[in-house]
């Protein structure tokens, strides 16, 4: 097996304020051990309301891991990705929109953050390893 292939793993995570009726994102993110690189990944980010039901699939997410070093370790983790939003009739189209995720966790992966989804913020969440 090479060395490439050795520091790669995946984890998944759910990020969620807990609030009834708020988005809750998951991320499954391939991570490179050795350089703390995000070279690909998947959010999924779903609000359970009324139909229609809102889901957002952003694909690929990419983004870097730094360690605080100090103290009990912290990884903060940052990604971002961009997806496409069908416009509502009678207007035609799509537009591009932004996704970012800001995490501060520990080496399970568990921790606090928060996400932002075409100009929504979503704050005060908790980072759960799933």
């Amino acid at each position: 097996m090479s060395d490439a292939i050795a520091d790669l793993y995946v984890t998944t995570v759910r990020v969620s304020n807990g609030a009834a009726g708020a988005p809750v994102l998951t991320l499954n993110l391939a991570v490179e051990a050795a350089s703390g690189n995000i070279p690909n990944g998947k959010a999924l980010i779903v609000q359970v309301t009324a139909p229609p039901f809102n889901e957002v699939v952003v694909q690929p997410v990419t983004g870097t891991i730094h360690h605080t070093g100090l103290g009990q370790d912290q990884q903060l983790v940052a990604v971002s990705g961009v997806y496409y939003d069908t416009l509502p009739p009678p207007a035609i189209g799509t537009i591009t929109k932004t996704f970012t995720a800001a995490l501060s966790v520990d080496k399970a992966w568990n921790g606090t953050g928060s996400f932002t989804f075409g100009g929504t913020t979503i704050s005060n969440c908790t980072v759960t390893a799933l």
